[in-house]
């Protein structure tokens, strides 16, 4: 995680030669590393900076400044060892105060919320009355999910520095958590306006603006805050969830790529990668990366669902099968595994079962608007209509914007010849998603149920001009834009 740019900005401006005005070779070293790490030309400043301590090893503002490109890097086993070194080598001095903080960004950066939490009070024994110390509390509470106690410590920071980012933009997450938009709105746009320069302000703010319907902005704000700060993966996350919502694939998967170059090993951005590449009929691909994820972290259910879903589309179906099991195991209420089972299920024409897990799953959750849409297709299977019809009018009721519920509810209209219900659903899905390939193909077959073959043709004509979206298994999976 990149050290906070207040604390980064502190420790510059506090910077005082201990050396008089007689500089020595180890504070030309210095020195310089200090003016190339404020120019973000962290390479060169480390060079400097090492040089600084081969010369002094015992200067502890020198391991707290290597200790810090470190962490910007990304090297946090490297950054630990030289915060440690600094905080052991100025105890009751500042620098040792700046080098707990910053091993409370990193163990934060780790989840390692208490370990955060305990350097967080170690610094202030030497900086005190630190709003950023409060801020950083307050952003432990709010992932903690103990938002009552954040605002408590928003509070602390903004009454010691009244223009702090931090708090605000942790303020303004905890009010965007209650879906309280204004305040949120208010606190945010002022952080923004008192200091534009902090990131993950313009982060939230974008969070906001997607929570409201306001996609162009959010995507603004996200850019802004990746332009701020290139490093932070939470940012590239957000644009990608905004693109697969849109349908912008290719997109997604550029910005996605981009994440995993700065963080390889990151799980939860490569299953986001393997939908991305699937939702593009990129299924090669989408494979190699979540076999990727599972090598990684063999118990993310999520990658085991993305598997099962890809073996299910290549034919596959023991392996998909296989896959669901796993996913299962780890997570047993877990509702994608029962969808994907289900639809393996009913490909290889296992009705029964199909529908067992289904229902099943509506035990789980009964307003889960995906597991009526694949019990609707699954009745249709099994000749059962009407009761096709009554679950995916529920999943309508559920989600009354998904191309993928009209077009489901509108092809089982098809199929049993009710040509103008069939017609007005589906016109309804291709609203919704005017790119949804499958939707044109049943409105040209219903138009020629009907007789009316110029209308057809048309529907028939746009199939072949839109690029394909997969059906059956090319299921949208929910995008979280997530705060960390």
């Amino acid at each position: 995680m990149r050290i906070e740019r207040a604390f980064a900005l502190t420790v510059l401006l506090c910077t005082v030669s201990p050396y008089g005005f007689a500089k020595t070779a180890q504070e030309n070293h210095f020195e310089s590393g200090i003016l190339l790490y404020k120019g973000g030309k962290y390479k060169e400043a480390l060079v400097e900076l090492e040089q600084a301590g081969k010369l002094s090893p015992d200067r502890a503002e020198a391991h707290l400044r290597l200790g810090m490109i470190y962490a910007i890097q990304k090297r946090y086993d490297s950054a630990l060892d030289l915060y440690e070194r600094a905080a052991a080598l100025d105890p009751k001095g500042m620098t040792a105060g700046w080098a707990h903080f910053g091993l409370a960004d990193i163990y934060y950066a780790k989840g390692m919320l208490e370990d955060s939490f305990l350097e967080l009070e170690k610094g202030l024994k030497t900086v005190p009355d630190y709003a950023y110390t409060y801020a950083h509390i307050a952003r432990i509470f709010r992932r903690k999910g103990l938002c009552d106690q954040a605002v408590i410590e928003c509070e602390k920071a903004l009454k010691l520095e009244p223009g702090n980012a931090a708090a605000r933009d942790t303020l303004g997450d905890v009010y965007l958590s209650r879906k309280k938009h204004d305040k949120a709105a208010a606190v945010l746009t002022e952080a923004v306006a008192l200091d534009p320069a902090y990131p993950r302000a313009h982060y939230t703010l974008g969070r906001l603006y997607h929570d409201l319907g306001k996609d162009s902005d959010a995507l603004r704000e996200m850019a802004q805050a990746i332009r701020l700060d290139p490093q932070q993966t939470v940012f590239y996350k957000g644009i990608g969830a905004i693109y697969q919502e849109q349908s912008r694939y290719a997109e997604a998967i550029d910005i996605l790529r981009k994440a995993i170059t700065l963080d390889p090993y990151a799980v939860d951005i490569l299953v986001m990668l393997g939908n991305a590449y699937d939702m593009n009929g990129e299924e090669h691909n989408a494979l190699k990366t979540y076999q990727r994820a599972a090598g990684l972290e063999p118990g993310s259910v999520e990658t085991r669902v993305g598997l099962a879903v890809i073996f299910g589309k290549k034919g596959r179906y023991e392996k998909a099968i296989a896959e669901c099991r796993k996913a299962l195991q780890l997570a047993p209420e877990n509702i994608p595994a029962r969808i994907v089972l289900a639809d393996v299920y009913v490909l290889q024409g296992k009705f029964s079962r199909a529908s067992v897990l289904l229902k099943e799953a509506l035990a789980i959750d009964p307003e889960y608007a995906l597991v009526h849409y694949t019990l609707g297709r699954t009745y249709h299977k099994m000749g059962l209509q009407d009761y096709a019809v009554k679950e995916l009018l529920k999943s309508i009721q559920l989600d009354p914007e998904s191309a993928l519920f009209y077009a489901g509810l509108g092809g089982v209209y098809r199929d049993n010849r009710l040509y103008d219900r069939a017609i007005e659903t589906l016109k309804k899905a291709i609203e919704f998603d005017p790119r949804f390939i499958e939707a044109f193909r049943r409105l040209g077959d219903a138009y020629m149920g009907k007789g009316m073959y110029e209308e057809a043709v048309k529907a028939y004509e746009s199939a072949l001009t839109v690029k394909p979206v997969p059906f059956v298994y090319g299921v949208k999976r929910p995008q979280e834009i997530t705060s960390e």
